[in-house]
């Protein structure tokens, strides 16, 4: 499932990039109940509604063996109000799943029974081993190259499952979930750790792990917020944010001896973790003291997401999440998508012109870049570039690194705009100078396809580049010569230029 070099697949009909039927999921979780609404089953569905509740069943499971009255009362009003939605939304297609505290609390059945009564589907009590194989289903769905542990903390457990090109490997699910910590431990931050490592210690197989390690769940994503803070980090994405191992241990132990006032002050804390989040950080301290990690990379993505991902089709379950979530956002809002598919090819013959081979990484990015050439055409003209630029930063365009998603902003950019993007010295850190001046360059030769296509398919297929003693030649058929004009010639140089090559047009017969 590894997505290093992969090409996009025989491009399939876009009318099944977007599916009709919207799917419920409901999350009975120990610290929170959440309902998300998913546009219907697909590789990369858009989210149509997410909410959230904090009920915290879960809080006093460990010390009375049972879900707290006034966590049932919070989730009682909040699953009420989840029932109006799916039906105002007439979702036919319901999932509702319940974690570690309602399947081991002693009255974890009779909720189960109301909350069966109230949507008239039936509750999955997930195990242990099944919440860890779908965390990290949720994870590959995202990441699909992701090589390492995955780790999702909750409330009421944490669970941990090895990853390794691709598919699914040793899992285990361990009684620490923060909520069971404060819980467990009586308030006192020192108890909570030593239960942890005593915890961890029984798990031979930790160090011998590789890779990374991606963090999954709520209250880990709150200290990627954190370290983006602190680092000035200026591109806030969290799917895929890396934090190496250092910085995030010294992080994980600092946010473990703060008190609940000074978590209350940081801006990117949420109030309702505001007392959980140093018995969080406490886990991925202890964690990190046994797992040999490379870096700690934040997945955005879950238990939900693997539960849609799980029922997909084999095939759809193999495809790059980037080239789906790009023709799907292509047949919103292109105004002819399948112009993508000329663009591929017509840029493929200026870069397999080129000295330089192209990578796998590098063909990918400009394909993508291809179908999202036309998603800003709406904009004013004078904001098209800034727009596109936006959209592919913080738009639904999955199975990226920061890296490669600034890249394809970068390109799909200078498909408008001819000119430095303004904020590119803000991403120095992340995008060297020759990525960006790749992506530079595919945007400017898309740019130069669009003009020489003026949106008429079966145009560029006749055409092509070359590069010929120092010069970027355009060829063209005969035929074509009255479709040449300024701007194209114009365009046509801004390639060349880039390349430090000087520009012709050839015609042939």
């Amino acid at each position: 499932m590894t997505t290093e070099g992969v090409r996009s697949e025989a491009f399939p009909s876009l009318s099944t990039e977007v599916p009709s039927r919207p799917v419920a999921i409901i999350d009975l979780g120990s610290n929170t109940v959440r309902l998300v609404v998913f546009e219907g089953s697909a590789r990369n569905p858009l989210t149509i509604f997410n909410e959230k509740v904090s009920a915290r069943l879960g809080q006093s499971v460990a010390s009375t063996g049972a879900l707290s009255s006034e966590g049932i009362a919070r989730a009682v009003v909040a699953l009420n109000r989840f029932h109006a939605v799916v039906e105002g939304l007439k979702v036919d297609i319901i999932h509702i799943i319940a974690t570690a505290a309602v399947r081991e609390a002693s009255n974890g059945q009779e909720f189960v029974d109301h909350v069966q009564k109230t949507f008239g589907v039936p509750v999955e009590i997930l195990s242990g081993k099944e919440e860890a194989r779908l965390a990290a289903l949720g994870v590959l769905s995202g990441m699909p190259d992701a090589e390492g542990l995955a780790g999702d903390l909750g409330g009421g457990s944490l669970e941990l499952i090895t990853l390794n090109d691709g598919t699914l490997g040793t899992g285990i699910t361990l009684p620490i979930g923060a909520l069971r910590l404060m819980d467990m431990s009586g308030g006192k931050i020192n108890k909570a750790r030593k239960i942890v490592r005593e915890s961890l210690e029984k798990i031979d197989w930790l160090e011998s792990t590789s890779g990374n390690f991606y963090a999954v769940g709520g209250a880990w994503r709150a200290l990627g917020r954190i370290h983006m803070d602190q680092s000035n980090y200026p591109f806030r994405v969290l799917q895929s944010y890396q934090i190496p191992r250092d910085e995030a241990s010294d992080l994980a132990r600092w946010i473990s001896k703060q008190r609940s006032e000074d978590l209350a002050k940081m801006s990117n804390v949420p109030s309702h973790r505001i007392d959980s989040l140093p018995y969080s950080a406490a886990v991925l301290e202890c964690l990190l003291d046994f797992v040999p990690a490379e870096k700690i990379v934040i997945s955005g993505m879950g238990v939900r997401e693997g539960l849609l991902f799980d029922g997909l089709p084999e095939p759809l379950k193999g495809a790059d999440p980037l080239m789906r979530s790009c023709r799907g956002m292509a047949s919103r809002l292109s105004r002819k998508a399948v112009l993508a598919e000329e663009l591929i090819g017509f840029t493929e013959t200026l870069f397999d012109s080129l000295e330089t081979e192209e990578t796998g990484q590098q063909r990918r990015l400009r394909e993508a870049a291809c179908w999202l050439s036309d998603i800003a055409w709406r904009a004013h003209p004078d904001h098209r570039g800034s727009n596109a630029f936006r959209a592919v930063l913080y738009g639904a365009v999955f199975g990226l690194n920061h890296s490669e998603r600034l890249r394809l902003g970068m390109a799909v950019y200078h498909r408008y705009e001819s000119g430095s993007v303004p904020t590119a010295a803000d991403y120095n850190n992340i995008v060297t100078e020759d990525e960006e001046k790749w992506a530079r360059v595919v945007g400017l030769s898309i740019r130069l396809g669009t003009i020489i296509s003026s949106g008429i398919l079966g145009i560029l297929p006749t055409a092509h580049l070359s590069v010929e003693q120092n010069t970027l030649v355009l060829n063209l058929p005969q035929s074509y010569k009255a479709m040449v004009g300024d701007i194209l010639l114009i365009r046509l140089d801004a390639v060349a230029k880039r390349l430090k090559l000087q520009s012709g047009l050839k015609y042939i017969s």
